[in-house]
């Protein structure tokens, strides 16, 4: 028989024998738990529910459960019973069942009607009849009444009255509300007050007068009501007429009110109040009379602006010698008092001297320290006349050199007096003569080589006065900053009479400056594809005495730097050329990895090895932005053997800094009865 026809009987026969063996097992189905939860969806009546129902098996697998109902679904107040099967590839079959349990939780609504106020009408006006309606509404039950502590068309008292309801579903949820009735008694009471009251001030400097009186308050319905005044019994009353005011309340805030006027009169007399005795000086009509200012006040225990009358009349003039005032006050009542005191005038008007003005001259006499001066004083009076000035000096002396002050007195026949007095001056005019010394050039040396100590000898001669220092804008042995300092210098007598010198002091800057660079910096390539890197650093310079000295390198800021290491130098000079320089370092590191490249998934048939393997040709590459001639490096190497499967090949690639790349692809070898 030929190998093709046995072949196909063979095949026949086996593939028979698979079909006669059949799978019989049933599959597992498992359900969760039965489920209690709230109805919180759609107002109240349902509630979504998440569950999950499994199959198994031993033979097939992904088998999906089918339920009467779907996971999230909503599902309503009560129990609900869900029922699952699970169905494998031969159609066997099992199932189970769980319990979904939703419980009606949402309380019913109370509802009450606004609170209700009314008055008292019925059984003599204490009570007043009610009506009123409240209701329940609920999500799920109907037909829910309101329990109430009070039913509606009920008598309430006068007062408030608190109405609580209450609902309750079917589920014992529960809800309450709440309303007041207020009943008010409107019946008023009745004040009654006495007649008007007329009476005198005699309390308190007769200003009030203590006033008895009696109020009283009747209701028809409550006892021990008390009048409210405005003022009370046996309080103190002031002059003239005052009002009182009763009213009366119950307890259900009913009033009623009533009034008499209280008339009380004043009887004391005021009270007149004169100035003490008044001595002045006469000032006016040439020194014989005097304007005089006097207050006199009048005071009253009820009237207020009463003015005094008096025989005299305040800024009078009145004449030397002694004067009787007389004053008289009269309150609105007609009650009168009275005072008096006395106005003296005195003579008191003094002379008046006259100097001259102050008197500046210059030494001219006795080798230039005196000087001979001419004045006129004189004396003037209002009464008086021939009244001689006496000074201290006589015109036409010799006065020294500095300030004399000259005093002059005038004295009338009553004794009054009268001064002045004028200064003479005689200058000195002659100057002193400064010295300086010649301009001086050094090195700064100190305080960090900012300053020097320079020291220099000034002096000042004076044909009269000895031992004058001279005075200078900086002092011998001062330090003296870089640069020229202008140093002035002036000499003054003690007659102010100056001279001044001056010299030049040159401070030369002989300290370099600081260069100050960065420590080194390491930073990755990031730049033109990952060959470059731009640098941020700053250089800088500091010096003794010049400011803004920029710093210049061979590289600058922000630049781009190549992979590598790049030696970057900078140097300082001051406004002097004292320089200096500073250097760092910037090295920059290759971090782009390589790119691995691998084939696309290869499917062969295994032909070697009696079909248990097949030779699989593969190329893979590394590519690098820096380095050449990387090669990969796989788990397994083109040309080999791979078995029948699906094998993973991975490819690795790494460059010369150490960046890495990795790359794979999947051989499949199919067998040869596939």
């Amino acid at each position: 028989m030929a190998f093709p026809t046995i072949w196909k009987e063979f095949g026949f026969k086996f593939a028979m024998l698979v079909i006669a063996t059949s799978d019989v097992t049933h599959p597992n189905a498992s359900c969760p738990n039965d489920i209690d939860t709230d109805a919180r969806l759609q107002e109240g009546t349902t509630a979504r529910v998440d569950f999950v129902p499994s199959c198994s098996d031993n033979v097939d697998t992904g088998i999906l459960a089918t339920c009467n109902a779907t996971s999230q679904s909503e599902f309503p107040v009560g129990v609900t019973t869900v029922t699952c099967s699970c169905e494998d590839l031969s159609k066997n079959t099992d199932e189970c069942s769980f319990i979904v349990k939703v419980k009606d939780v949402t309380h019913p609504t109370a509802s009450c009607p606004n609170d209700i106020s009314t008055d008292a009408r019925l059984q003599e006006g204490t009570t007043a009849r009610v009506d009123f309606v409240t209701s329940c509404s609920d999500n799920v039950d109907t037909g829910i009444q309101a329990v109430c502590n009070a039913t509606s068309q009920s008598e309430f008292p006068v007062g408030v009255t608190t109405v609580n309801c209450s609902c309750e579903d079917l589920s014992q949820n529960t809800d309450g509300c709440s309303f007041t009735i207020t009943v008010k008694d409107v019946t008023h009471p009745n004040a009654s007050c006495p007649n008007d009251v007329d009476t005198d001030a005699r309390l308190q400097e007769g200003t009030t007068a203590r006033v008895d009186f009696v109020t009283s308050c009747s209701d028809n319905i409550d006892t021990g009501i008390q009048a409210s005044c405005n003022a009370t019994s046996q309080s103190e009353f002031p002059v003239g007429v005052t009002t009182v005011t009763c009213s009366c309340e119950d307890l259900s805030q009913n009033t009623d009110e009533c009034s008499f006027t209280i008339t009380v009169k004043d009887v004391t007399h005021p009270n007149a109040s004169c100035p003490n005795d008044i001595d002045t000086d006469a000032r006016l009509q040439e020194g014989t009379t005097a304007r005089v200012d006097f207050v006199v006040s009048c005071s009253n225990n009820v009237d207020t602006g009463i003015q005094a009358t008096c025989n005299a009349t305040s800024q009078s003039e009145f004449p030397v010698g002694v004067t009787t005032v007389t004053c008289s006050c009269e309150d609105l009542s007609k009650n009168t008092d009275e005072c008096s005191f006395i106005v003296k005038v005195k003579d008191v008007t003094h002379p008046t001297a006259s100097c001259p003005n102050d008197i500046d001259t210059d030494a001219r006499l006795q080798e230039g320290t005196t000087a001979r001066v001419d004045f006129v004083t004189s004396c003037s009076d209002n009464v008086d006349t021939g009244i001689q000035a006496s000074c201290n000096a006589t015109s036409q002396s010799e006065f020294p050199v500095g300030v004399t002050t000259v005093n002059c007195s005038c004295e009338d026949l009553s004794q009054n007096t009268d001064g002045c007095s004028f200064t003479i001056t005689v200058k000195d005019v002659t100057h002193p003569n400064a010295s300086c010394p010649n301009d001086v050039d050094t090195d700064a040396r100190l305080q960090e080589g900012t300053t020097a100590r320079v020291d220099f000898v000034t002096t000042c001669s004076d044909n009269i006065d000895a031992g004058i220092q001279a005075a200078c804008n900086a002092t011998s042995q001062s330090e003296f900053p870089v640069g020229v300092t202008t140093v002035t210098c002036s000499c003054e007598d003690l007659s102010q009479n100056t001279d001044e010198c001056s010299f030049t002091i040159t401070v030369k800057d002989v300290t370099h400056p600081n260069a100050s660079c960065p420590n080194d910096i390491d930073t990755d390539a990031r730049l033109q594809e990952g060959t470059t890197a731009r640098v941020d650093f700053v250089v800088s310079c500091s010096n003794n005495v010049d400011t803004g000295i920029q710093a210049t390198c061979n590289a600058t800021s922000q630049s781009e730097f190549p992979v590598g290491v790049t030696t970057v130098t900078c140097s300082c000079e001051d406004l002097s050329k004292n320089t200096d320089e500073c250097s760092f370092i910037v090295k920059v590191k290759d971090v782009t990895h390589p790119n691995a490249s691998c084939p696309n998934d290869i499917d062969t048939d295994a032909r070697l090895q009696e079909g248990t393997t097949a030779r699989v040709d593969f190329v893979t590459s590394c590519s690098d932005n820096i380095d050449i001639g990387i090669q990969a490096t796989c788990n397994a190497t083109s040309q080999s053997e791979f078995p029948v499967g699906i094998t993973t090949v991975t490819c690795f690639c790494e460059d010369l800094s150490q960046n890495t790349d990795e790359c794979s692809f999947i051989v499949k070898v199919k067998g040869y009865f596939e």
